[in-house]
């Protein structure tokens, strides 16, 4: 367990660094102000009260959007499926040319 655990943390290391990397490399070309990131995961390892279950380790996933019309720091308490990401998106920044999608039931955030 220990092992797994020092191995989560490390690939939590390389993903920050990573970002930060590709973060600096879009802020360099001038790209930063006019793109989207979208950063998320899935629950990792199955660990004791995580994955499988529901308790707060099984339902959470980070979620972190940054780009043009995006609020910053804004937290959102709603449950919120990854799947309402492209519908999101897609209202958002009016691709008029995916507009069956959003006329969808999802729930936008």
């Amino acid at each position: 367990m220990r092992e797994d655990l020092s191995d989560y943390y490390s690939n939590v290391q390389c993903l920050d660094e990573t970002v930060g990397t590709t973060m600096e490399a879009l802020r360099e070309s001038g790209k930063l102000d006019n793109t989207i990131v979208i950063y998320t995961s899935d629950h990792s390892w199955v660990y004791h009260r995580a994955k499988v279950s529901v308790y707060d380790a099984g339902t959470h996933v980070p979620l972190i959007i940054s780009g043009p019309g995006v609020v910053k720091n804004k937290v959102v308490k709603d449950v919120v499926s990854l799947i309402d990401i492209m519908p999101t998106i897609i209202e958002n920044y009016r691709y008029n040319h995916f507009c069956n999608l959003c006329n969808s039931k999802r729930k936008r955030f």
